[in-house]
């Protein structure tokens, strides 16, 4: 660990106390020594100075062939390492294949002590000075885990697991133990059993897309789970899927189809709660821009309507044509004007009542291939009276 201290500006050296996380982070931004130094016998690292005596310059590879003591390093007394050859480009050994210190000298290796790199004042925020002492040596290849991916690191990785550094997600576990040719040669850094339980809870733990791909799955595998939490059902228990429901993002976000199968769809007015559209499409993304361009059709060309957006769609109707597609527009265009004769006037129930369209159609089909799909886009904010 590196000593990293501040003190207010315009004080004296007696006013140094331990860096706050702020004056920590700036002291990682802006020097070349890590807060934290992994230090093992067959170690490979970088110098960061020039030596005063000319024995190593800055960036020439260091290699450490036996582990200094516990006090050295609390001390940061310097310690021995050896430099390589100028002009290193690859150096052919590490902690499983150990040279001998003869095997370094017939190299041309050069026996140093290397201590601290000299201190730099460096500025925070608030008025803040801060500086660091740490060995002037830094790691080899340091990347970050996303960085390495689909990197192979045949010499060995070192992992930092800790409560100030570890990963944040499954992904970044699996990358970070798969890149090097066997296990042995992957070092993690850290508590062993917060490693193990934080790589645990990443592994077991889902992130803003499993709910959502899940769904998806229980709706489209044969012995999915159907009935989800997350589905809506129709009256003959046809299978809605509750977009907004499990989607991870704002439904502005959402991606709209860009194919031209073909869309039954139902628009919403964003301005006007009691506006809606229904309408019939083949490509639903390049229509949803005319209705809001005001060139779409003579029901969504008022501006004072706009802009618009898609409350529900059916889908799956690749195998029919526009009459069929006018024909499902209809329905739904009438189940509407019943419910407003009934006094029904909320714009969800309106929306909703695609699904209805859906379920009467698969009940007159027995091919799996010609079911349709209601997709739902948008939902009731009970609480606040909206969409």
């Amino acid at each position: 660990m590196s000593s990293d201290v501040q003190k207010a500006q315009n004080t004296n050296a007696d006013s140094y106390r331990q860096a706050s996380e702020p004056s920590i982070k700036a002291l990682n931004r802006e020097l070349k020594e890590p807060s934290e130094l992994v230090l093992f016998a067959g170690g490979v690292y970088e110098c960061t100075v020039n030596d005063t005596n000319g024995q190593y310059c800055q960036s020439q590879f260091a290699f450490m062939l036996d582990l200094p003591s516990q006090d050295d390093v609390n001390n940061k007394s310097a310690i021995k390492m050896w430099i390589a050859p100028a002009g290193t480009q690859h150096i052919p050994f590490d902690q499983n294949n150990m040279p001998t210190r003869d095997q370094l000298l017939d190299g041309d290796w050069k026996e140093v002590r290397i201590g601290c790199a000299p201190e730099r004042l460096v500025s925070v925020r608030g008025g803040i000075q801060a500086k660091r002492s740490q060995y002037a040596l830094k790691h080899i290849g340091a990347i970050t885990i996303n960085k390495s991916q689909g990197a192979t690191l045949p010499a060995g990785l070192a992992i930092e697991i800790t409560k100030e550094y570890s990963p944040w997600e499954s992904g970044q576990v699996v990358v970070s133990l798969s890149r090097t040719t066997v296990g042995s040669k992957t070092v993690i850094v850290g508590d062993k059993r917060y490693a193990i339980d934080k790589m645990w809870e990443l592994i077991t733990k889902g992130n803003q897309w499993t709910r959502y791909t899940e769904h998806v799955l229980s709706l489209i595998s044969i012995n999915g789970n159907s009935r989800s939490s997350q589905s809506g059902q129709g009256q003959n228990g046809q299978v809605i899927f509750d977009y907004p429901a499990v989607y991870p993002f704002r439904m502005c976000d959402g991606i709209i189809p860009t194919d031209t199968t073909g869309y039954v769809y139902c628009l919403a007015s964003v301005r006007n709660l009691e506006k809606i559209y229904i309408g019939q499409t083949e490509c639903l993304s390049q229509r949803i821009i005319q209705h809001n361009s005001g060139s779409g059709a003579q029901g969504t060309e008022d501006i004072r309507d706009r802009p618009w957006a898609i409350g529900a769609y059916i889908c799956g109707l690749s195998h029919m044509t526009m009459s069929d597609r006018m024909s499902l527009e209809r329905s739904w265009k009438e189940l509407v004007k019943n419910m407003i004769r009934q006094g029904r006037k909320d714009s969800f129930s309106w929306i909703n009542a695609g699904a209805r369209v859906v379920d009467s159609y698969n009940e007159g089909t027995d091919v799996d291939d010609e079911r349709i799909r209601f997709i739902l886009c948008i939902e009731e904010d009970t609480a606040n009276n909206s969409l």
